[in-house]
């Protein structure tokens, strides 16, 4: 049973843009071509700032700048009301002109100066001026390139966790129901990375931003970010069960407190995990039932709403084999991945990894356990490695996950790692089974039929497309391929003359151009990254998504592995 209603009044909608000033030459082209989109609706004010003051531009006089120099105790010049233009403003006339409004203030607060931003100011200030906008839309965009460095520590491996300043930020953040979007051109994202995974936020990253190839995506990130239609904010979820069950973590881009989940903004695409737990033996005759509430304002309508969803287990069951049967193994990944990163920052990547296998390996002992390869209640070590058909695919997507950049044994910058953890955390079931396990279709078959595994020795001989769902899909050009395909979905037979930040393919009179112009719709739509072997450094990306090519040797020591758990365990309580 589903009950979806009306709470209350209508509220107030309000964003903040916090620019770093180096950057606001970059922003402001790609802000002067939102003007005129209809989905945004709210109030938008614009903080700007550099390593020593934070600007302030008054609306009701056009953009006057006011600036701030207190950066340890920082205060807000202006009530919000004098700050926030609306949108055909703030994209029209202001932004266009925002160049000149800073130089009219004279060349000491127009001049970049050194030194590194005071990113943690800004946003204190941006917290102080939605205080009063409770229970309202509020959202915080921070685009930033300088960011302070991290401390060295002891273990290389571990990830370092926020300094406890940004984690007390996250916490009034997400106590307004603000949420963080991330827009980062440079290092050192960890900080206010966790600030956004903890308020519902989203990062987007850019490491190596380059305007003929990345700014289509970023405009379209930042509109997807801006934009109220098909967000919801300020919201809040709590689940609850049957007496003996409770929720033992809430598992996502959010902040837990007194056993409610907060999130400050969320979509159709946002993924959440919630891990439960009993005492004991739970009793047959009673059926668990459970009652999800959420509660969140509609960016759309910008009503604050209430949605309850009762349901009930269809049954209990002292069959494991029933039990395996209706296994959902996507929903299993989920839980792993999420709680994989839940534990990110507490330990390093080697012992990640250890834990991720492990429970894939209690999983597949029990099912020997319980279901003795054939041959119930047999405890004999089978001599081939047995998958139930629910689970046929769940090895492969955590060997995926256990070559993923984040857990990856290789050296990698740690925001490479921390950026593809937040994109994992916030995905979706689909989503998340894509990330790990990428989509590879060869150009000349024409059709889903020439959809092949991700391994490295099929690409060859042909043009593929690459997907994973987590950037701009690749079309991969082997070293070896035939140049009338080439000229086919290009136009031109010479590799080299390829354009290497072209984003669109040539519209051509060819079954294949229209084939790949087809796919690239189907895969978002936002343009294409070219990889060709030897040329482009994309296509290092694209090897690290080949997947089964050690899907063998991961199975052969996933047996070993069973085979000795099962032999070293003399209790065979698999549900401990």
């Amino acid at each position: 049973m589903k009950l979806d209603r009306d709470t209350s009044h209508e509220p107030e909608n309000c964003t903040i843009l916090t620019v770093e000033v180096s950057e606001l030459s970059k922003v402001q082209s790609v802000l002067s071509k939102l003007h005129g989109n209809n989905n945004i609706t709210g109030r938008i004010v614009l903080l700007t700032y550099d390593h020593n003051s934070v600007q302030f531009y008054e609306s009701r006089t056009s953009g006057w700048m006011v600036i701030m120099n207190d950066i340890d105790d920082p205060f807000v010049p202006l009530p919000l009301d004098s700050l926030a233009f609306n949108p055909d403003e703030f994209f029209g006339s202001f932004i266009n002109n925002i160049g000149h409004l800073r130089n009219d203030n004279g060349p000491a607060t127009s001049r970049i100066t050194p030194g590194i931003p005071v990113v943690e100011t800004v946003l204190k200030v941006a917290a102080k001026l939605l205080n009063n906008n409770a229970g309202s839309i509020s959202k915080v965009i921070s685009i930033v390139r300088h960011l302070a460095p991290h401390k060295s520590q002891e273990n290389e491996e571990l990830l370092m966790k926020a300094s406890q300043k940004y984690l007390d930020l996250a916490g009034q953040f997400s106590e307004k129901g603000i949420s963080l979007d991330l827009f980062a051109f440079g290092g050192n994202i960890n900080n206010l990375s966790q600030v956004c995974q903890l308020t519902g936020g989203t990062e987007y990253f850019y490491p190596q931003y380059t305007a003929e190839r990345d700014e289509l995506l970023f405009l379209d990130d930042l509109i997807c970010s801006i934009t109220e239609a098909g967000n919801y904010y300020n919201a809040t979820l709590e689940l609850k069960c049957s007496p003996g069950i409770h929720v033992k973590h809430y598992l996502g881009n959010l902040t837990t407190r007194n056993g409610v989940a907060h999130i400050g903004c969320l979509n159709a695409k946002t993924g959440i995990g919630i891990e439960l737990d009993y005492r004991g033996k739970y009793p047959l005759q009673d059926i668990p039932r459970f009652q999800a509430i959420l509660v969140y304002t509609n960016g759309a309508t910008r009503h604050r709403r209430i949605r309850i969803i009762n349901f009930v287990a269809r049954e209990l069951s002292m069959s494991y084999n029933k039990i395996v049967n209706g296994a959902d193994q996507y929903a299993i990944l989920s839980l792993l991945v999420r709680g994989t990163l839940a534990r990110l920052f507490e330990l390093a990547r080697k012992e990640l990894r250890d834990q991720v296998q492990q429970q894939l390996v209690s999983i597949l002992a029990a099912y020997r356990i319980n279901s003795g390869g054939g041959e119930a209640g047999s405890t004999e070590p089978s001599t081939q490695l047995v998958f139930p058909a629910s689970l046929n695919v769940l090895a492969v997507h955590i060997l995926g996950f256990m070559n993923s950049p984040l857990l990856r044994l290789i050296r990698l910058q740690d925001d490479s790692r921390i950026h593809f953890g937040q994109q994992l955390v916030r995905s979706s079931i689909n989503q998340l089974s894509l990330a790990l396990y990428p989509r590879v279709l060869g150009l000349s078959g024409l059709g889903d039929q020439y959809d092949t595994k991700p391994v490295r020795t099929l690409l060859v001989n042909d043009v593929f497309v690459v997907y994973d769902g987590l950037r701009l899909p690749f079309i991969y050009v082997p070293r070896q391929v035939n140049p009338e395909l080439v000229a086919d979905v290009f136009g031109t037979a010479d590799v080299l003359a390829l354009g290497a930040y072209d984003t669109q393919l040539p519209v051509l009179d060819t079954p294949v151009n229209e084939y790949a112009r087809k796919l690239l719709a189907e895969f978002g739509g936002k343009g294409f990254q070219l990889a060709r072997e030897e040329l482009d450094g994309a296509t290092y990306y694209i090897y690290g998504l080949m997947v089964e090519d050690e899907y063998i040797s991961f199975l052969n020591e996933l047996h070993y592995n069973v085979r000795d758990y099962i032999e070293s365990k003399n209790n065979w309580n698999v549900w401990n």
